[in-house]
Parts: structure tokens; sequence; C-alpha cells
């Protein structure tokens, strides 16, 4: 059954579903779509043209433009409430063929239709921003107020937890009183502690306490006082010495000084007053006297230590080779010969006979063992060894400050005796210090004799003062070419030789003394006229002999008599005349 109603409609009118809730559009021809489509194509590009003149202007003239359409659309499909039972055939046959697909200006018009009238931000992208922007600061307003509220009530539960705490202390209960306590008592020992050591300090710098030791200098003209039974090198118990009382004393290296201590730098003492210079006042030492202001002469006095010692090889020593105060002498051995003992007998007999005499026995680049047997042989004097695992630099110090100590003793007046063994390594440790230099022939440096030579030379006995004895062994014989130099260079420096026979050693003939080439130069000054003159016969007899033969019988007569004299007794008739 047909009905006229959809056909007094007007062109393009709604009609709404009740079932579905939605607007169905009616059969419309594809002339009147394309008439729709006109007439919105021009007002959506004029509301286009709107919104890009202005911003806030568009968007209220797009509000009441849109206004009016939305109503007519809603009021129209009103009418035609009566045909709604004869709707459903009249969707059902215009379902056959498919209704076109709207255009994107009849969606944009059917969304706003959809859309309540204050909602204009799908057409307003600016308004979008700004909104934005006030909710993301009134987001962050609230995380503030939020955060500001969370640390005051984190702050008020610290502030009850720390009321407790302090509850718990005044009442004295609770383990955490207690560790809060023992805590608070060991901060304040600890405190008192450090306060303590401080005042200990400050009354130790004020304290001056008193101090001894050797007065040296190094390299760089820093003043020390060493230790005195080891200053041969620089140790942490080193006092230092400022310059200024160096030069108001008139200090010089050698002395031993005793003097007033205070804490100075890097927690070390300096001297801060001197007190004695050698056991006297420094006002009442001389310090015009110098060692090299003395005036040398020859030696004058014989050490004899044969009948005292009663010993074979040093009556041969007295009568052949008597030394002297103030000699320089060598002993000029070869490796094996017996060296060793007959320095460590003269060093026997200068303890027992002559205790007056200050002795100095220094061992360069020695065998440990030999440093240990000198230290147990000698008694009252004075050992200093530097042994073969040790540096060239380490003999060097050692040697110089050993020899500045006895020069200041002889400037005091005092007999000193220095034993070295040996001037050949001596001159060995200068050669390899120095370093590269003009070379001689055997690896012997130009100026690698200068120290040594200098240190020798100063045996010495003076007029006005005392007198410093030298004797030092020499090797020979060694099949090195620059041993052979440094006796040569001693050679002239020395005024007596003792010279040891290796042959006579390998026969075990000892002392395996030389007799022909060993000798002192002024020996008359130190013998006498009488006994010169029996030793002159002597050496004559003995010449006729075989030089073995001849040290054999010599030995062998001293061994019969008790005395030296009864031996040049007879030998007072000159072979020869």
């Amino acid at each position: 059954m047909t009905s006229n109603a959809p056909d007094s409609l007007p062109f393009g009118a709604e009609i709404s579903d009740s079932s579905s809730g939605k607007a169905a559009k009616g059969p419309a021809s594809k002339k009147s779509a394309s008439k729709k489509k006109a007439t919105k194509k021009p007002a959506a590009k004029k509301a286009a043209t709107k919104k890009a003149a202005s911003k806030k202007a568009a968007s209220k003239k797009a509000a009441s433009k849109k206004a009016a359409p939305k109503k007519a659309a809603v009021k129209k499909p009103a009418a035609p409430k009566a045909a709604d039972s004869e709707a459903p055939p009249q969707e059902s046959a215009a379902g056959a063929a498919s209704p076109p697909a709207p255009s994107r200006a009849e969606e944009s018009m059917t969304d706003g239709a959809s859309k309540p009238e204050g909602d204009v931000s799908s057409d307003q992208p600016e308004e979008r921003k700004h909104r934005r922007r006030r909710r993301s600061r009134g987001r962050r307003r609230n995380r503030g107020r939020q955060f500001a509220e969370g640390e005051e009530a984190e702050a008020l539960v610290n502030s009850e937890a720390s009321d407790l705490e302090a509850d718990e202390q005044v009442l004295g209960f609770g383990e955490r009183a207690i560790e809060v306590d023992d805590g608070a008592q060991d901060s304040e020992s600890t405190s008192k502690g450090e306060s303590e050591n401080r005042r200990r300090r400050r009354e130790e710098r004020k304290q001056a306490t008193e101090g001894v030791g050797l007065l040296l200098q190094d390299r760089g003209g820093v003043s020390a006082l060493r230790p005195l039974d080891d200053f041969g090198h620089p140790s942490k118990q080193d006092i230092f010495v400022p310059k200024h009382l160096v030069q108001k004393e008139k200090l010089r290296e050698g002395m031993i000084v005793r003097a007033k201590l205070s804490r100075g730098q890097k927690h070390k003492y300096q001297v801060s007053e001197v007190i004695e210079v050698d056991g006297a006042p420094p006002k009442s030492w001389m310090k015009d006297t110098t060692f090299r202001s003395l005036t040398s002469i020859d030696p004058d006095f014989h050490y004899a230590m044969g009948d005292g010692l009663d010993d074979t090889s040093m009556r041969i020593v007295d009568l052949l080779s008597p030394v002297g105060r103030g000699q320089r002498g060598l002993l000029v051995a070869p490796p094996r010969s017996g060296k060793t003992t007959i320095l460590r007998t003269f060093a026997r007999g200068i303890e027992d006979i002559y205790s007056d005499v200050h002795l100095f026995v220094l061992l360069v680049d020695e065998r440990p063992e030999e440093a240990t047997e000198w230290r147990r042989a000698v008694k009252h004097g004075q050992v200093f060894a530097s042994t073969a695992d040790e540096t060239p630099k380490n003999h060097i110090q050692l040697a110089e400050a050993v020899w500045k100590r006895c020069c200041r003793l002889v400037e005091m007046g005092e007999d000193v005796v220095l034993l070295i063994d040996s001037l050949t390594r001596l001159s060995r440790a200068y050669n390899n210090q120095l370093g590269a230099g003009r070379t001689m022939s055997g690896g012997l440096d130009a100026r690698a004799m200068e120290y040594p030579r200098k240190l020798f030379g100063s045996a010495r006995n003076t007029e006005t003062a005392g007198s410093l004895t030298i004797l030092g062994t020499i090797l020979i014989d060694t099949g090195s070419k620059m041993d052979q130099l440094v006796f040569e260079e001693f050679k002239g420096t020395g005024n007596m030789e003792l010279v040891l026979n290796r042959r006579l050693a390998d026969r075990r003939i000892f002392p395996a003394i030389d007799i022909e080439k060993s000798g002192t130069r002024k020996e008359e000054k130190l013998l006498g006229q009488r006994r010169l003159k029996q030793v002159h016969i002597l050496r004559r007899v003995m010449s006729r002999l075989h030089f073995a033969e001849a040290m054999e019988m010599l030995i062998t007569r001293l061994d019969e008599v008790e005395k030296t004299d009864e031996f040049l007794s007879r030998f007072t008739t000159d072979p020869e005349a």
C-alpha cells in the first residue's frame, strides 16, 4: 500500500527513526545532492576565510551563523510524526539502492549539529592551546601544594621522632638513648685528647731540650748534627743547625757541638742555642786556629811498640820502618800477604801503650767479616766501616767525615792516628763518583787522585798544636793497571813505606817484609844516632844473604831476646870497615 506522505515532505528533509534514535535521510536524486553540495561549499569557504581574518572575531561569527541551521535542522523533522508508522516501507524500498556517501561539508554540518552550542573547540585550535596551558599550570600548582603538604607532614613526623628521642635521653631508658650517650662521651674524649696533644706539643716547643752531635755539611751547605756513633751517613736523627748560628759561633765541620734544641719544621729538631763546642764554651774556643794555618814539622817522636807488645813483627817495623808522630806511612802489599794483621797489631799497640792518642780506623769497601773483626779487636778506638755492598758515595762521605773530625782534634792540640784500609779502594770510589772526564791510562780520571792525595797529605806533625798520623794500605800486584797508577801517585806523597813480599808470604814467612824496599825518611830523628848506626850495620849484613834467608834469620834472632837493644848490641862493628 502506497502513501503520499513522503511526497508532501520538503526536498532534503530528515525522517527520524524511533528504533535507532538517529536521523535517516529520505530518497533524493543526484540533482538534489549536487545542488546541496553547491549551496554548502560557499558557506564552508566563507567560514574558513573568516577564521583566518581574526581569531576571536571569527569564533564569535562562526558561532552565530552555525546556530541558525542547527535549529532548523532540529525543528523540521518534528512535523511528520503521523507518518512514523509508514516510514519502514519507505526505508525498505530505498534500502535496495544504497544512499550516496555524504560529502565532507555534510559531515562537518552533521558533526556540528551533534555537538552542543558552546563547544567550538574543533573550530578553534588556538583556544585549545590556551586551555591546555591553563590545565598544566593548574596541575603544577596542585603538585606544588601536594609537595609542600608532604614536606610539612614529614617535618612534623621528624619533629615528633626527635621529641621522642629527647624524652628517652632525658628519662634515661632505651638502647638508642644509651648509644647516643656513648657517642657523646666518645666525641668529648676525642676532643679532650686532641686538645691535650696540642697543648703538649706547644709545651715541647717551648721547653728546649739538649742534643749532642758531630757538625757536618752536605754539598748544598746545609749544616746538621749527626750521631757520634755513626756520623758517616745522613739519617732522620740529624739535627738541623741554622746558618746564622754557624756564622755567629764560627763553627766548622768535625766539631762536637752540644746545644739546646727546639722543634723545627717537619717534626724535626733544630739548634736554638750553642752550649759547648768540644767540651768548652763557644767563646773560649780558639776560633782563629785553623788546620791549614798550623806549622808543619818533621816527625820527632817514635811510636815504639815492639818491646811493649812483645811482638816480633812490631820489633822489625821499629827497626826497618819506624813510625813517628805525624807520619804519612804506606803499607804496600799484594793480596794475601798479611797487611791486615800488621795493621791490626799496630792499632793494638797504640791502644795499649799510647792510650792518650786518639785512634780512628777507616775501612773503605771492606769485606763485612773483616769489619766485624776490626770492631771486636779495637777496644778504645773508633772503627768506621763502609762495606763492599755500599755505594761509592757512602765511601766518600764516611772518609771525609772521619778526616774532618781528625783535623778538629789536631787543632785542639791532640795526637791522632788514622788507619785506612785501603787507600786504593778509596781512590777507586772517587774515580767512580767523579763520572766522565779526562781519563788517563788505566781508566783513572785526571782529577780522581786530587781528594785522596789531599786526605793522605794532611798527615803532619805541628809545631804549636797536635799531630795527625796516617797509615794507609796500598794494593799492588793485582793485575790492574789502575792500582799501579794509584801506588805511583801516593809514592811521592808519603814519607814512610813498609813493603810486603809476596814470595815470602807464599813460603809462609811472616811478617813478609821486604827489607831492601822498606824504610822511613829522616829516620835519624826517630831512632837516634847510636841506634841508627846499629840499624845500618844490620842492613849491610842482611844484604849479603838471600832475602828469604835474611828474613828468617832476623825473625829467629829477635825471638831469642826479650829486648830489641840486646839484639842490636851484637851489631856494633861494621863488617865492611
